[in-house]
């Protein structure tokens, strides 16, 4: 039998909150921030801190000089397509895929441009990292939640799981992977579009108000479009997420109320966008994240011509 082969280098696409938190946590390895020479030479000009201390990345532009064993995806939305182009090469026949983007579509878009044969489905929550600048910060690291849809995988799944036992990063296996990834993409529908539309952090949306009657509202669409698509989201599963939700800090904001701080286009299409299309398929009524998405867009808008 063909003995399983570790995991000893890491390749992190995006330097981004949770690239930087992630390549700290595993740092026991080979990581390197994968880049194109621009990108590269832009990063070298910058000077990065967590939680208040300089932050050293190494990076990597060839595959002449870095093969990973698992590439991570660390980047929005709207950089997966280069970020693909960027991996490619990396990308060989045992690299491990993992991505820890926001939404439900991201492991079938890297899956399609590069293979689902390694490919991990994954879902963090429960971490309130924040990133301002070149400032990253964080008080909770969360949780990795880790699962495959096709038993193909499991050798792939075997070999990340004993990377972040060697380095002792937090994470469950589920059974139903799907469930949890449909889980976290209700939370951020509400919570992230309801911080950036009403440009709040977590603390309001803690409290009964406007927000948070908005925010459960927006959750509660997608928990009707899942079951529809034949997932089994019920309301426990607002609660747990409400209950996990208030354990954040509420001085801090979620990523897409980061964004919009720092003009950056928000990722309201994966959102509001992802629900909007596959409500209509289905002719379920979703007004809540229509109202969500005109209000970010709108932002989106204002902040490109500020």
């Amino acid at each position: 039998m063909r003995a399983m082969k570790a995991i000893g280098k890491i390749g992190i696409i995006g330097r981004g909150a949770l690239g930087i938190m992630y390549a700290d946590a595993l740092s026991r390895f080979d990581v390197r921030f994968i880049a194109d020479e621009a990108r590269r030479k832009k990063y070298d000009t910058e000077t990065v801190t967590l939680n208040g201390r300089p932050f050293g990345c190494t990076f990597a532009s060839a595959p002449s000089e870095f093969a990973p064993d698992l590439i991570v995806f660390a980047v929005k939305a709207g950089g997966l397509d280069s970020a693909l182009r960027t991996a490619a090469p990396f990308a060989g026949r045992d690299t491990v895929l993992l991505s820890v983007m926001n939404g439900i579509t991201s492991e079938e878009i890297i899956g399609a441009a590069l293979g689902r044969g390694n490919l991990v489905h994954c879902v963090v929550q429960g971490m309130d990292t924040v990133k301002i600048g070149t400032d990253v910060r964080w008080s909770r690291f969360g949780r990795f939640h880790v699962g495959i849809t096709d038993p193909a995988r499991t050798e792939a799944l075997s070999r990340l799981t004993a990377a972040f036992d060697e380095a002792g990063v937090p994470y469950t296996v589920e059974s139903d992977i799907m469930l949890r990834l449909w889980s976290k993409f209700m939370l951020n529908v509400g919570v992230n579009q309801v911080c950036h539309a009403y440009k709040c952090g977590y603390g309001a949306v803690m409290r009964d108000g406007e927000e948070r009657r908005v925010m459960i509202a927006a959750m509660r669409e997608v928990l009707a479009l899942a079951n529809a698509e034949g997932v089994g989201l019920t309301e426990r599963d607002i609660d747990f997420y409400l209950g996990l939700l208030a354990g954040l800090d509420p001085g801090n904001m979620p990523s897409m109320r980061q964004d919009g701080l720092e003009k950056r286009r928000s990722e309201v299409d994966i959102f509001a966008g992802e629900v909007i299309r596959r409500a209509e398929k289905l002719r379920i009524p979703v007004p809540v994240n229509e109202e969500l998405r005109r209000r970010i867009e709108a932002i989106d808008e204002e902040n490109a011509s500020a």
